[in-house]
Order: structure tokens, then C-alpha cells, then sequence
């Protein structure tokens, strides 16, 4: 599994700015992903051409998720690292205090 940091440095290495994409023309043309970074956009990725409504959907369905992991995935390591700490203080704690943690599970 990969650390945190390390999952960091791959957020801080992709192209900066907000992440959005476009549709030309609705179905059956290209999509492309891109950032508007200092007021310039940067292409991120470009999708082919698609036969079907359903692979619209899911094209766009990929696009969302691709466009807010830029921000999702930053949000997400901070939260593991605050639970991270939570878990060593509590850890802290039953050793200060000589008490068993309880069984996974709840049991």
C-alpha cells in the first residue's frame, strides 16, 4: 500500500488549478479534460469518440470522477492523517493507563 506521502507527491506533481472537461457536440465526439491553471488552460487528457448514449454516461460518469479527485484525494489523505493521530493518542492512553483495547469487531 502507499503512504500517504507518497500519495501526496503524486497530487503535487498533476497539473495544477481546477480540473474540468469539455463535450464537443454531445455524444459520439471527443471529450477533453482540462485545467484552468493561472488563467490558462492546460489539457489533462483527451478522450476518443463514443458509439452509444451508454458510453456517454459513462465517459462522463469517468470524467467527474477524474476531475474532482484533484481536490477529493488531498481532502481524503488530511482526514486519514487526522484519524492517524486520533488513533496513536488513544493508543497513548490505554498504555498510560494499563487498558486492553477493545477486540475488533466490538466483541
Amino acid at each position: 500500500m502507499d503512504s500517504i506521502k507518497d500519495i501526496r507527491a503524486r497530487c503535487k506533481n498533476a497539473t495544477a488549478g481546477e480540473w474540468t472537461y469539455s463535450v464537443l457536440n454531445g455524444t459520439k465526439t471527443p471529450m477533453t479534460l482540462y485545467s484552468d491553471y493561472e488563467d490558462d488552460e492546460v489539457d489533462i487528457a483527451e478522450f476518443e469518440k463514443w458509439d452509444s448514449e451508454y458510453y456517454a454516461k459513462e465517459m462522463i460518469g469517468n470524467a467527474e470522477f477524474l476531475i474532482h479527485a484533484r481536490q477529493d484525494i488531498p481532502l481524503l489523505c488530511d482526514r486519514v492523517e487526522e484519524l492517524e493521530e486520533e488513533l496513536k493518542r488513544w493508543e497513548e492512553l490505554f498504555i498510560q493507563f494499563d487498558l486492553k483495547p477493545p477486540e475488533k469487531g466490538g466483541k
